[in-house]
């Protein structure tokens, strides 16, 4: 990493917002040792400073969820229900088999 102090006028790398992609800028303000506002070499346009952000392939991804072992065999318990008419009430409900 560089030991020099940047000031207004040197070269910074930004985003550039009138180019959508990462090119090379001239500091035009800073407020103490922040850069403020630059202006891009390529298009010339003038705007507030936005670092370049990191690449997205080095982000780490989370690993994928390896998905469980699908069987034939059914894995519920061995009671089995079915839903069936209540004929007083009319309502469905739950019956074991």
């Amino acid at each position: 990493m560089s030991s020099k102090k940047l000031s207004a006028g040197d070269y910074i790398d930004s985003r550039c917002t009138r180019c959508r992609v990462i090119t090379n800028h001239t500091i035009v303000a800073m407020v103490a040792d922040r850069v403020v506002r630059v202006q891009c070499n390529t298009c010339g346009g003038m705007h507030n400073y936005h670092a370049p952000k990191a690449e997205k392939s080095e982000r780490a991804k989370p690993p994928r969820r390896a998905e469980p072992a699908k069987t034939s065999k059914n894995t519920r318990s061995s009671r089995v229900s079915a839903v069936a008419l209540d004929p007083v009430s009319g309502r469905e409900k739950t019956v074991a088999l």
